[in-house]
């Protein structure tokens, strides 16, 4: 008995790497929010020993992290529904 339906079929190559493709691409995602993270719990540390313009700064640094962030995991999913998108089961 397979694993997975694809098993045995001509897509199983093709969807086994796009798996290992996902997943690389998930670890590289947990490493991104470990540093948002990180990012945060130092943000907190410091919130009250940070004033005026500084403050904006980290602020701003903050939210362009998160946008660009945000922007990789769009790439990522919008390659991954393409690749997958074009596979005719």
């Amino acid at each position: 008995m397979s694993r997975y339906d694809w098993d045995g079929t001509e897509f199983e190559s093709i969807i086994d790497e796009l798996i290992e493709k996902t997943d690389r691409n998930k670890e590289q995602l947990d490493k991104i929010q470990a540093t948002l993270d990180s990012l945060e719990r130092d943000h907190d540390a410091l919130k009250n020993k940070i004033v005026g313009p500084l403050q904006y700064d980290f602020e701003a640094f903050k939210i362009d992290t998160i946008k660009t962030v945000v922007k990789i995991y769009k790439n990522l999913n919008e390659k991954s529904f393409f690749v997958i998108g074009s596979i005719q089961l």
